[in-house]
C-alpha cells in the first residue's frame, strides 16, 4: 500500500506559524475617514468623537514595515508575522466582519492580531495556499470589532488580456487615481493596485487590480439601509479580478435585500457581499 507522501518542509513551517499574533495602535483620525468619503465623492464632515463608517476600520491600524522590508512585490516579507508561504502572488480572498461597539474616530485603537489557521488545497488552476488571520479592533479596553481575513496564496496566475472599457450596461467604474488614493490611505503598497508594468510583466494582469476591499466597502454603502441601521455582520467574497477603467454595476439580490453582487461588464460576478443588521 502506498503511504500518503509528507508535505514540504516549508509547509510544515508555515503551520507553525498557527496562534502567532502582533500587535498595533493608531489613533483613529478623522482625516483618513474624510478623505476616502472624498474619494468616493460625498461631503467629507466627520470629526473627532464620531463613528468609523463601515469598514473604514481598514484605513486604520495597519503595519508599517520598514523600505528594506519588503519584498519585490511591494508586501512585507514573509516569515515575521505571515507565514513563508512559497507561492508568488497573494491576494486578499474575503472577510467576515462582527461589529460589537462603535469605533470612534479621534480616539486611539489597538488591533490584535492572529494566525488562526493555515491550509492548503489543490485549486482547478493549481496548488494553493490559504491563511486566516484574525483582526480585533479595540478601544478603552473594549472589543468593538472583529474581521477574520483570508489570504489566498498561489502561483502565477493566467489571466487574459480582455477590454477594460466602461459599457452602457456597467456605468460604474475605479479609475488609477481612485486605486492609488485608497493604496495610500490603506498604506498598501502592493504593486498590482499601482504599477501597471509590474502588473503586465510580472503578475500578468491586464491592468491594475482594484482592491478587494475597496470593492466590499462600494457593495455594503450600496447595501446600507434608509434611514441607517446599525450594522451587526458582514461578509465578502472575491470570486474573480475587477480592473482599472473596467465598467461593473452593483446587483442587489432580489429574494434577499440583504445580498449584492459587484458584476463586471461582461457579466462576471467579482464579489459577493451579505450584511446583517442589529
Amino acid at each position: 500500500m502506498n503511504q500518503p507522501s509528507s508535505p514540504p518542509a516549508w509547509q510544515t513551517r508555515c503551520q507553525e506559524y498557527i496562534g502567532r499574533s502582533e500587535t498595533c495602535h493608531d489613533v483613529m483620525a478623522p482625516f483618513a475617514s474624510n478623505a476616502l468619503l472624498a474619494t468616493f465623492n460625498d461631503s467629507p464632515t466627520l470629526t473627532a468623537g464620531d463613528s468609523v463608517p463601515p469598514l473604514f476600520h481598514w484605513l486604520y491600524c495597519n503595519p508599517s514595515p520598514q523600505q528594506r522590508q519588503l519584498k519585490g512585490d511591494g508586501h512585507e516579507q514573509l516569515g515575521r508575522f505571515l507565514p513563508p508561504m512559497q507561492y508568488s502572488h497573494r491576494m486578499w480572498a474575503g472577510s467576515r466582519i462582527e461589529f460589537h461597539e462603535p469605533l470612534r474616530l479621534g480616539t486611539v485603537a489597538t488591533r490584535v492580531s492572529y494566525i488562526d489557521s493555515v491550509e492548503f488545497k489543490a485549486g482547478s488552476s493549481g496548488p494553493l495556499g490559504f491563511v486566516h488571520i484574525r483582526h480585533c479592533y479595540m478601544q478603552n479596553d473594549r472589543l468593538c470589532l472583529s474581521d477574520v481575513q483570508t489570504l489566498v496564496y498561489r502561483d502565477s496566475p493566467k489571466i487574459p488580456h480582455t477590454s477594460v472599457a466602461p459599457t452602457a450596461r456597467s456605468p460604474q467604474s475605479l479609475d488609477a487615481v481612485s486605486l492609488f488614493r485608497y493604496s495610500a490611505l490603506t498604506f498598501n503598497s502592493h504593486r498590482i493596485h499601482y504599477d501597471l508594468d509590474y502588473c503586465r510583466e510580472v503578475e500578468h494582469y491586464p491592468h491594475l487590480v482594484v482592491h478587494g476591499p475597496l470593492m466590499a466597502t462600494l457593495l455594503q454603502r450600496h447595501l446600507q439601509k434608509a434611514p441607517p441601521a446599525r450594522l451587526s455582520h458582514f461578509r465578502f467574497r472575491g470570486l474573480a479580478p475587477v480592473f482599472a477603467g473596467e465598467g461593473f454595476r452593483l446587483h442587489t439580490d432580489a429574494a434577499d435585500p440583504n445580498h449584492a453582487t459587484l458584476i463586471k461588464a461582461d457579466d462576471t460576478p467579482a464579489v459577493s457581499a451579505s450584511v446583517s443588521w442589529a
